[in-house]
């Protein structure tokens, strides 16, 4: 099974080269993140 990680290095944009609905990689916003990640692939699993 192959699975797509995705992982924004440098922020998460919502349109690409603008600042419009951008996020800020906090740690916070970090481990929300990492809590999807985990639990799509634990559904995957299932």
């Amino acid at each position: 099974m192959q699975i797509l990680w995705f992982f924004p290095t440098n922020r998460d944009l919502r349109y690409l080269n603008s600042d419009i609905g951008s996020r800020a990689m906090t740690p916070e916003y970090l481990q929300q993140l990492a809590i999807a990640q985990l639990m799509i692939c634990k559904a995957i699993v299932q």
